[in-house]
């Protein structure tokens, strides 16, 4: 499991946090473990964080995300990803409540992964659970779900892997090697199943259908 919280809470020696803060976590005093493929571009955080253009915290939080996830999250691979952080800790800025990076990383992992990625807290030693602020994960599912419009799906994770399967349906076709494509060719149908219920479970409907390609 992910896990989001900022660096006020002090966590255990054997704890695996991570930063994905711009700048690593120094101006809290974070001398540990980066994730720099999570940070935000230094543009979009500062052109969010100091906001010259006076947007609404809305259409300023809405850029933040749109940017964020075109500049950076779109370009890497949430399973892979995932799996390289399994049971750290990730760490920015801000209260549980507050709009902050970690809040698009976890909405992301959640959308796409449909994994829990709880926000947590350190109370003595012991890890405590809190609500995080949920504005991210709205605005980001409605660009995933502006970007997969086209897939026939109602949940963005069936479509995600739809897409994916797609891929590797392409990608066999360039393949000469017959026992590489057959691979290919398996790995789709697995995606494919995924996908269908995903979108059975999003849709809460045993007999749900959508066109793959």
């Amino acid at each position: 499991m992910i896990c989001t919280a900022n660096y006020s809470s002090k966590f255990n020696s054997n704890t695996r946090v991570v930063s994905i803060s711009l700048d690593g976590g120094n101006e809290a005093g974070f001398r540990g473990e980066v994730c720099s493929k999570l940070m935000p571009t230094k543009n979009s955080f500062d052109m969010w964080k100091n906001n010259p253009t006076k947007r609404t915290t809305k259409n300023n939080n809405t850029f933040f995300v749109e940017d964020f996830y075109k500049q950076v999250l779109s370009k890497l691979d949430p399973q892979e990803v995932y799996d390289s952080l399994d049971g750290a800790i990730l760490l920015c800025e801000g209260d549980a409540k507050d709009f902050s990076p970690r809040q698009v990383v976890a909405a992301w992992f959640e959308l796409l992964l449909d994994m829990e990625i709880p926000e947590v807290k350190s109370n003595g030693g012991k890890i405590e659970f809190c609500e995080r602020d949920k504005t991210a994960k709205e605005i980001l599912f409605n660009i995933l779900k502006e970007k997969y419009k086209g897939s026939g799906c109602n949940s963005v994770r069936a479509a995600y892997l739809n897409e994916k399967a797609r891929q590797l349906i392409v990608a066999s076709f360039d393949v000469r090697d017959e026992a590489k494509k057959s691979e290919l060719k398996e790995a789709a149908v697995e995606l494919k199943t995924e996908a269908i219920y995903a979108e059975m479970a999003y849709n809460h409907d045993p007999e749900t259908k959508f066109k793959f390609f």
